[in-house]
């Protein structure tokens, strides 16, 4: 195996275990693994199904099929799929999409290179679970999916149970005042993963984000990772961020969805 398919190897199988260890039940389905957190329905991220290795014979309606048959009886509204093999995600995608499914490629990128310019972290502090709580809330209170109350309990109790799956920590900035932007840092087994970075609409474009993740870049290293590692749309701006801070792309995989009737998309 090559050294950059050790990397993603080691990536896989941490971004994985916290998945495992973030749900309350699995299932097994023909092309991979359901996971459910039964208390937290609303959150999709953690209520999807994982389609695992490099089926052939697997096609869109029969996926959707799945979807409908174990999510249904989960009681959930959404269906969701993760597709962790890039070419079978990219068969597939369009296929979802002509049914009425919203697709898109996941980048998985690697810290490798120095930032574009030195970047000035002490704006940024380290914030604890509660704080991160209450920017949790703000950010999502400005969001479409932020007006239903039991959505937005849902959100931040998600952010606890995946503290839970790994241990995390919570930067935010500016050092003083409300929190405006923050991020999470996972650390475990010498990798670290930079998620859920976020910053209150009105307050973009100030260089809060930029500083965030550097912060968290700082912090994965001082904690001895030797990987660290962070996901982005592929289409999105925010890759071409994560590029300019020393950030390279490895590898990709492919998430589908299918939104419950009249809600606004969210994580």
């Amino acid at each position: 195996m090559s050294a950059d398919g050790q990397v993603l190897g080691r990536i896989d199988e941490f971004r994985l275990g916290i998945q495992e260890r973030s749900c309350t039940r699995k299932a097994h389905f023909r092309w991979g693994t359901a996971l459910f957190h039964d208390h937290l329905p609303r959150v999709w991220d953690l209520n999807f199904l994982r389609v695992e290795g490099t089926p052939d014979d697997l096609d869109a309606p029969a996926l959707a099929g799945e979807a409908d048959r174990l999510q249904g009886a989960a009681g959930l509204e959404h269906r969701m799929v993760s597709i962790e093999n890039d070419p079978t995600g990219a068969r597939l995608s369009p296929q979802l999409r002509s049914l009425g499914w919203s697709a898109e490629r996941l980048v998985i990128m690697v810290h490798r290179r120095a930032p574009y310019r030195k970047v000035s972290t002490t704006i940024v502090r380290e914030i604890d679970e509660d704080t991160a709580g209450f920017a949790t809330e703000a950010f999502t209170r400005t969001q479409p999916y932020g007006r239903d109350d039991e959505t937005v309990r849902q959100i931040i109790e998600m952010r606890r149970v995946i503290a839970r799956a790994v241990p995390t920590r919570h930067l935010g900035a500016p050092e003083s005042g409300a929190v405006l932007s923050f991020c999470d840092l996972y650390s475990r087994d010498g990798i670290g993963q930079i998620e859920d970075v976020a910053t209150l609409d009105p307050y973009r474009g100030r260089g809060f984000a930029t500083a965030v993740v550097a912060k968290a870049l700082e912090e994965s290293v001082a904690a001895g990772n030797d990987i660290t590692f962070l996901t982005a749309d592929d289409d999105d701006w925010p890759k071409g961020l994560y590029g300019k801070l020393g950030f390279d792309s490895l590898g990709y995989k492919h998430s589908a969805l299918r939104h419950p009737p009249n809600t606004a998309p969210h994580p």
